[in-house]
């Protein structure tokens, strides 16, 4: 494609518009002109919740953020069995999607601790000693209504993992693509 032509961005997110029903509507704001690809995905993932929160429980609710304020938020609440595991850390609770495939997990720090505290403790091995010692138990949850986006770019990822000609114009060699 000719990257230099603004009818090429608009084919590029037109793509990732659809692809993502309406959801994702841009994945680039703008193209360097004098690339020769872009390899670009988008990732769409809508699922219910294998326990639906219900409207008439969600309610705006005192929350304390990362940095210690106070502020009203719109809480989801709920009442049910979850997986769960504690440690003298954090909890962790995995909040199953509706298909059972899928779960989100949430780690709360236990009183006195700090983000900073879990993310120093985590690691594969405690991440394994979390999901080895889940168990069902009956929980009040309480979490903010939340939408999430992110964007990540792969090129220093894929620099890392040794695909570093592909970046280097004068050795990048695409055209058996």
């Amino acid at each position: 494609a000719d990257f230099s032509r603004s009818t090429t961005l608009n084919l590029i997110n037109d793509w990732c518009n659809k692809k993502s029903n309406g959801l994702i509507p841009s994945v680039v704001k703008e193209l360097n002109p004098s690339a020769v690809m872009y390899a670009l995905n988008c990732t769409y993932f809508k699922a219910g919740w294998a326990s639906e929160f219900l409207e008439k429980n969600t309610a705006k609710e005192n929350f304390t953020d990362i940095d210690g304020n106070l502020q009203q938020v719109m809480m989801m609440n709920a009442e049910e069995r979850y997986m769960l595991s504690e440690n003298d850390t954090w909890k962790t609770l995995a909040l199953p999607f509706a298909s059972g495939q899928y779960r989100m997990y949430i780690l709360l720090p236990e009183y006195g601790k700090t983000i900073s505290d879990v993310m120093a403790l985590l690691d594969e091995e405690s991440w394994d000693d979390v999901l080895s010692s889940m168990k069902s138990k009956l929980v009040n949850l309480k979490i903010p209504k939340f939408e999430t986006t992110t964007s990540v770019s792969l090129n220093d990822v894929l620099k890392g993992l040794g695909m570093t000609d592909a970046f280097n114009q004068s050795k990048a060699d695409f055209g058996a693509m």
